[in-house]
């Protein structure tokens, strides 16, 4: 579990990074969010960026303030001028009229108010009870469906289970016969399979 500062320096990288897809794309904050990517799903990074800069927009006031130095106006403000325009820090002091002091004492407090925004979006976890959690595994190895040769993972169990057969005296032969097709299905799970088998 990310403790409050390990968040806000997850936080603080990436919005340095806040346009390097390939950067943010196995983030800490990024597989926070996503532990599970799916190909058909957009990039982790393109998401991360995407939710990033939302969660800074939520933070723009609904209604101009009368006091613009308001702390939810001016954590607004310094955030897209530093991160999503990208401007460097002597550029903002002389912009936002503070010292270099005031400046990272200000942005610290508005990093942590988009932290404490963040952190309402991180997915629920309810805890498991064992069974469940078996259940999930189940699902997890039969939704890795993917292009599979069983030539390849036979002979490969083969290797595996070749001590154990040299232990008991027998010897196994493959007779990979015709080329066969291609088939989609579980690699770790037909894997299991044959090492099932081969091993009785």
């Amino acid at each position: 579990m990310t403790t409050p500062n390990e968040f806000l320096q997850h936080l603080r990288d990436a919005l340095r990074h806040l346009y390097d897809y390939h950067h943010l794309e196995h983030h800490p904050l990024a597989l926070q969010y996503w532990p599970e990517h799916k190909p058909q799903e957009p990039g982790r990074g393109y998401r991360l960026s995407r939710m990033l800069l939302e969660s800074i927009e939520q933070l723009h006031p609904p209604i101009l303030p009368t006091d613009l130095q308001s702390s939810r106006a001016r954590a607004y403000e310094l955030l897209v001028r530093r991160y999503v325009d990208e401007k460097p820090v002597p550029d903002l002091l002389r912009d936002l009229s503070c010292s270099r002091r005031q400046f990272f004492r200000d942005q610290r407090k508005a990093l942590e108010m988009l932290a404490n925004l963040l952190r309402e979006k991180l997915p629920q976890q309810a805890p498991a009870e064992p069974k469940d959690q078996l259940a999930v595994e189940a699902h997890r190895i039969l939704d890795q469906d993917e292009k599979v040769d069983l030539h390849q993972i036979v002979a490969s169990v083969k290797q595996l289970v070749a001590h154990l057969a040299k232990e008991h005296g027998v010897e196994i032969n493959l007779d990979p016969g015709p080329p066969l097709l291609a088939v989609r299905a579980s690699r770790t799970l037909l894997r299991q399979v044959f090492l099932t088998v081969l091993s009785r």
